[in-house]
């Protein structure tokens, strides 16, 4: 068992950093403020569930320590024309790949999985284009 982020304002508390809207507005076009915004919330969940958990960080020169990131399988429907995975890795012998940054990393399978699903809609936010 873990502790667990339930909100995003749980977060906030938790990190002592409360996004700002207006100047993400600022910041970005009108159409990628929403995601960009719900990006950095997303990364904001995964720094206060690790604080909370031990203050786990990722040890890049410990390649005995597992590190963990949210999944996502998305089903085609007319918000969503393409069904595809979010995220994934893989590596070889001779070659490594990884498509999630440290930021979204958290230290147990348990806890990436809760966070992509109770935050599904963030996720969805910062890496869809979903038609209206």
């Amino acid at each position: 068992m873990f502790n667990k982020v339930e909100t995003p304002e749980q977060a906030f508390e938790i990190t002592g950093i409360t996004p700002d809207l207006e100047k993400f507005k600022a910041c970005y076009p009108a159409d990628r403020v929403q995601s960009k915004f719900d990006e950095f919330v997303i990364e904001l969940v995964c720094e206060a569930t690790n604080k909370i958990n031990g203050n786990w960080k990722a040890d890049w020169n410990d390649d005995d320590q597992y590190k963990y990131s949210t999944a996502h399988w998305v089903e085609a429907d007319d918000t969503k024309p393409a069904g595809f995975g979010l995220s994934g890795a893989g590596c070889g012998g001779w070659d490594t790949d990884a498509t999630v940054g440290e930021r979204l990393l958290v230290g147990s399978a348990e806890q990436a999985i809760y966070i992509g699903d109770q935050f599904r809609h963030l996720f969805e936010s910062a890496r869809l284009i979903v038609r209206e």
